[in-house]
């Protein structure tokens, strides 16, 4: 049986080890704070101040954050070196943090026009698994991501692969995609720019018109087990256009309904039709 002093010992041991943790911790989520209101001098200091505190264990989650910051201020030099040095933490929590920074490497390099660099950073990009994202939002980084390729492949004068990696994610209205405004009317005229690198204005209007007469779409009753829920119904809805030999999927979606009641519909060919028409992609190309 441990003795009273032994005890005391050992609590005031598992206290300390727990408080070396829970320190570094702490000033992590305030530097975070303080960097999201634009406080960054203080957020530096109180990376550095974590960063110290945590033995390095936080190397590349200090450093990420810090050329975040000298990123917004300006200083590309500096934010790129920082991002680079992330990359040498070999601890296994750092993955999310090397994730993030070869995407900002890739940014800093497209702003450069150093588009074969950029390339390099983007590949490297995806061999990082940091485990943390659901599902939510997966569409989203897709898109990103194969924006930033495309810039690169039509930086180094590969338009078809740049035009195709954006294909399947145009027309849509911009309610359907989490992005703001300014973004996504961004991205609409990106694309068009591409379009116009490859064909002429009459002609895209004319691509453009015999992928809508193609368009494809479809309701059917889902029976699959895989819905495990006995007192509902589910319609599947289906809806699909090809553009420049690329299947752009409008919806794919199962709609689900409690039995005995009513199945209508907020979907028919119609809807999607008008939600293309509303496209900024659209807007551009029939103006």
């Amino acid at each position: 049986m441990l003795k009273p002093a032994n005890i005391f010992v050992l609590s005031l041991f598992f206290f300390v080890k727990v408080d070396a943790q829970t320190i570094p911790d702490t000033f992590y989520r305030r530097a975070l704070d303080l960097k999201y209101e634009n406080m960054y001098d203080s957020a530096l200091n109180m990376f550095q101040e974590m960063y110290n505190r945590s033995g390095r264990k936080y190397y590349a989650r200090a450093h990420g954050n810090i050329a975040d910051i000298e990123l917004k201020l300006g200083n590309l030099d500096l934010a790129d070196s920082l991002y680079r040095l992330c990359l040498r933490d070999t601890n296994k929590d750092a993955e999310l943090e090397k994730y993030l920074a070869t995407l900002k490497l890739a940014d800093i390099r497209i702003k450069d026009k150093n588009y074969r660099e950029g390339l390099l950073y983007l590949d490297i990009h995806q061999t990082y698994k940091p485990g943390i994202f659901c599902s939510v939002g997966s569409y989203e980084r897709r898109l990103a991501l194969n924006w930033r390729y495309s810039k690169c492949l039509s930086g180094i004068g590969d338009i078809d692969s740049a035009i195709n990696l954006l294909t399947p994610f145009m027309f849509k209205g911009r309610e359907l995609i989490s992005f703001n405004e300014k973004y996504y009317d961004s991205l609409g005229n990106y694309y068009y720019g591409l379009l116009l690198k490859k064909f002429g204005r009459c002609e895209v209007q004319e691509l453009v018109r015999n992928s809508i007469d193609s368009l494809h779409y479809k309701e059917s009753l889902d029976t699959t087990s895989s819905l495990k829920l006995p007192e509902m119904e589910g319609m599947k809805v289906e809806c699909s256009m090809s553009f420049l030999n690329r299947e752009i999927r409008l919806m794919n979606s199962t709609l689900l309904w409690m039995k005995g009641t009513t199945y209508k519909s907020p979907y028919s060919k119609e809807y999607f039709l008008a939600d293309i028409k509303r496209s900024i992609l659209y807007k551009l190309i029939m103006k």
